[in-house]
């Protein structure tokens, strides 16, 4: 089942992060940073020493913390939204991780 909503598709084409997110330059970032947070979920909650298979619902919170914070999304963020604060980063952070675990599930896990 789909995570993201319309709503996150509406947020997430306010600031072209699609065409972004698959620019050759930017997409294996992405990726490293959620097969990063994918394996720190998975070590960390014991998901992996009991052999129970991760599902995207389980990382989505930490990649969108993790993107928060992630310099290729922040630079992103700057760009559209200079004036925004750090503070309401999560408001696009919440949607990419979506999209992201939607889309590239397979590539990330």
């Amino acid at each position: 089942m789909p995570l993201r909503t319309k709503q996150d598709e509406d947020t997430l084409d306010s600031i072209r992060f699609r065409r972004h997110y698959y620019a050759a330059k930017n997409l294996w970032r992405y990726r490293l940073e959620g097969k990063r947070v994918c394996a720190a979920v998975a070590n960390n909650t014991g998901f992996k020493q009991l052999g129970v298979k991760l599902e995207p619902e389980h990382v989505e919170g930490s990649l969108a913390a993790a993107l928060q914070a992630c310099p290729v999304f922040i630079k992103k963020l700057e760009r559209h939204y200079p004036f925004a604060s750090p503070l309401a980063y999560d408001q696009w952070a919440i949607p990419a991780a979506r999209f992201m675990l939607d889309l590239d599930w397979d590539e990330i896990s």
